[in-house]
């Protein structure tokens, strides 16, 4: 959605639900969560989870309360 759109995006770990093993749910590929974007402040008919935010620039970088997280060498099926 990031590279789509040509922002940068920034996704905070601890936000993301899961069940199991943190990074599996951002790599493992079997998602069953819709994700969308929505410009802050906006209001949201459905229940949600805000995990992240989009700026200027490229590249995906993730984050939990101890500071910057390295990105995982596979991030998962490309659907590209």
């Amino acid at each position: 959605m990031a590279a789509a759109s040509g922002l940068a995006l920034s996704i905070d770990l601890d936000a993301v639900p899961h069940v199991g093993e943190r990074m599996a749910a951002i790599t493992a590929g079997d998602d069953y969560e819709l994700l969308f974007a929505a410009p802050p402040g906006t209001p949201i008919p459905v229940e949600a989870t805000c995990i992240g935010c989009f700026s200027q620039g490229d590249g995906l970088s993730l984050f939990d309360a101890s500071g910057p997280v390295a990105l995982p060498e596979w991030l998962g099926y490309s659907h590209g």
